[in-house]
């Protein structure tokens, strides 16, 4: 289906590679059944250029937690977040994964068979793209079956301190000039096209009906002391999707920063995932 990871020294070389951005596991013959309690797929949607000795922490838990799920692995880069339309083309290789994943999970019942976690704001940004890639290229989002959703560190609005600080953590300290101009340009386009920022359209979508339709619950996990992500930002879009219908839960980490929960509190964090997937309604 797929090459392996180039490096069998890389921490993620077991995963199939799709495309330069999407890598998929599957345990084969043990997978997730319909008879079961267990994800039939874990989609992980990570932060802006995350390494793979950092995803590789996650991935790990996921599997020790439920070793026969398959695994979709979503990554965004710089480049592919200021670039939709590249974006949509390089995440088009996870599609035969999804459809088969519709046709083997089902759509009937009110329990999740997918369990969905997204990091940060790129995160955000990929699970809306890949919601609009599924939900088009198998008829309609009521073809997709339901999931539960963590959503670490996100979402975030814009704001020029916030977004300074997440573009130099992937950059040389020297490139600040460039950081600044990338974010300069990026204002102006906006406010010149009369358009909200991309983070804004990103969280918005999370929240509108193509997304929540088939979601069973979900749970925000974010810190007080997130330098990219503000936590009223984050406690904002829960109280709209509350508002629209969505079953929402908070855990807020008193000194966290962003996307560092589980480093933090290994116990609490995965707690919170386990808890987000079995809680049953």
């Amino acid at each position: 289906m797929a090459t392996q990871a180039s490096s069998a020294a890389t921490p993620l070389a077991f995963m199939d590679v799709l495309s330069p951005t999407v890598a998929y596991f599957d345990p084969g013959a043990g997978a997730a059944s319909s008879s079961n309690r267990i994800p039939h797929l874990i989609i992980l949607l990570t932060w802006n250029n995350a390494r793979d000795e950092h995803i590789s922490k996650y991935v790990t838990q996921h599997r020790a937690r439920f070793p026969n799920s398959r695994i979709l692995l979503v990554r965004c880069t710089f480049v592919t977040w200021i670039r939709p339309s590249l974006r949509r083309r390089r995440f088009e290789a996870a599609l035969p994964v999804l459809r088969d994943l519709a046709v083997a999970a089902g759509t009937e019942g009110q329990e999740p068979k997918i369990l969905v976690h997204i990091f940060s704001n790129g995160g955000v940004a990929s699970a809306r793209t890949l919601w609009d890639l599924w939900t088009s290229g198998i008829g309609g989002d009521e073809q997709i079956p339901r999931y539960a959703v963590v959503m670490d560190s996100c979402p975030g609005l814009w704001t020029y301190k916030r977004n300074h600080h997440v573009i130099m953590s992937s950059l040389p300290s020297w490139a600040w000039p460039l950081a600044h101009a990338v974010m300069v340009i990026s204002w102006l386009e906006w406010i010149f096209q009369g358009r909200h920022g991309p983070h804004e359209i990103n969280a918005e979508a999370l929240n509108e009906s193509g997304f929540t339709s088939r979601e069973v619950r979900r749970t925000y996990v974010y810190g007080t002391e997130d330098k990219a992500v503000g936590w009223d930002h984050v406690e904002a879009h829960a109280e709209e999707a509350r508002e629209r219908g969505v079953v929402v839960r908070m855990e807020k980490f008193q000194g966290g920063q962003h996307v560092s929960h589980a480093r933090v509190d290994a116990d609490r964090y995965w707690g919170i995932v386990n808890e987000t997937w079995e809680t049953r309604k």
